[in-house]
């Protein structure tokens, strides 16, 4: 397993800001500066979750006038003692740069893809994880293309970001799906945001959208890029990407002709990949299909953490976890029953637990499981 330490190594303080449930999704751009960067959301001082960018224009592409609370994502309970590679797994899953670190139910701070990376960049025993860094090549568009025609090929190929160039492939900006979304909610010159009339659920300046939509990408495009040459080792390349504290690094060639992009993601993938490289022998039944992509890793971490720590004690050969759920009208799980069956030193031992917190049920059934064991020895 990759080891880079518990979360209480990389812990910043809270600088992530935060929105009320019942205000708007407009208030989210102006409350984040960047497509992975989330806004926390509260209500009644009770933490609902996380809102970004992102997500707000990939997966549920909401009205400005939403409610941000039904919006909310709860991301994983991380804690100080907590391995980082749930963090990574987090981030990867969720495409987001920043996660909320609790003690119980109360945030005490952050962990940031920028300091995992500054993890790697001093520690030189994780030199082969520098080796996996995929490099890709870049979504490239002619500098005077309109947006109508790139804006949903960036969709379609789900690319954040696109580079421009000129007639000779030169580099002369970069454009990303978050500038592109501010520019098309900006009142046009002349014109004052307001809100809409009761009953309607867009604001006046909305009709001006198809217009914005044949603008060149030169009106929106930032023209200061940040790049690195191909010459340059990876090694060096993520030291730039940290030193000039950007989220992406652009490779370009002696022409000035871009090659590639690295990005945090890229170096979370890469880590990512290193920890997975021992597969473990878990079977995860979910037979109402409640989990989500992440809650379905954070159920798996914890019974692979469990396998570790079991395996040469009890000989553990396999682990089989069956979840079922009762759900609300709302199509919501509001209690859960957890099966679990081990085969340890031969024997099969089984457990059965319920509630309503599913970090619970499987601690207690794990317990469970533990006794039998033990007794068993």
């Amino acid at each position: 397993m990759l080891n880079l330490g518990r979360v209480r190594g990389f812990i910043k303080r809270n600088s992530l800001k935060s929105v009320d449930a019942g205000d708007n999704v407009s208030s989210i751009i102006s409350k984040s500066s960047g497509g992975h960067e989330p806004v926390l959301v509260y209500s009644k001082k009770k933490y609902l979750g996380i809102v970004w960018p992102h997500h707000l224009l990939y997966e549920t592409k909401p009205r400005l006038s939403d409610k941000v609370g039904p919006l909310a994502v709860k991301t994983p309970h991380i804690t100080f003692q907590d391995d980082v590679s749930k963090a990574i797994e987090a981030m990867i899953a969720l495409r987001v740069y920043y996660l909320p670190v609790f003690s119980g139910s109360k945030i005490i701070g952050i962990i940031t893809a920028r300091s995992i990376l500054r993890s790697i960049i001093r520690n030189k025993t994780l030199k082969d994880v520098i080796k996996k860094i995929e490099i890709r090549p870049p979504l490239v568009a002619e500098e005077h293309t309109k947006v109508r025609k790139i804006f949903s090929q960036m969709r379609k190929e789900n690319q954040s970001r696109i580079l421009l160039v000129d007639k000779q492939n030169h580099l002369t900006g970069i454009v990303s799906r978050w500038d592109i979304y501010l520019k098309l909610l900006a009142p046009p010159r002349g014109k004052q945001r307001y809100a809409a009339p009761e009953g309607h659920n867009v604001s006046e300046f909305d009709q001006d959208w198809p217009t914005k939509m044949d603008y060149p990408l030169t009106e929106i495009a930032h023209r200061r890029v940040i790049t690195s040459s191909e010459k340059y080792t990876m090694y060096e390349n993520l030291k730039k990407l940290l030193t000039d504290k950007v989220q992406s690094l652009v490779i370009v060639d002696n022409f000035n002709h871009p090659k590639a992009v690295i990005s945090y993601r890229s170096v979370l993938k890469a880590l990512k990949a290193k920890g997975e490289e021992r597969e473990y022998p878990i079977v995860l039944t979910d037979r109402k299909r409640v989990l989500d992509a992440f809650h379905k890793d954070e159920v798996y971490d914890l019974l692979s953490e469990t396998y570790d720590k079991w395996e040469s004690r009890h000989k553990l050969s396999r682990i089989d976890a069956v979840l079922d759920a009762k759900k609300n009208a709302k199509d919501k799980p509001t209690f859960y029953t957890l099966t679990l069956r081990v085969r340890a030193n031969s024997d099969l031992v089984n457990s059965r637990t319920e509630g309503e917190e599913l970090r619970d049920i499987i601690h207690e059934g794990l317990e469970k499981i533990n006794k039998q064991l033990e007794r068993g020895k």
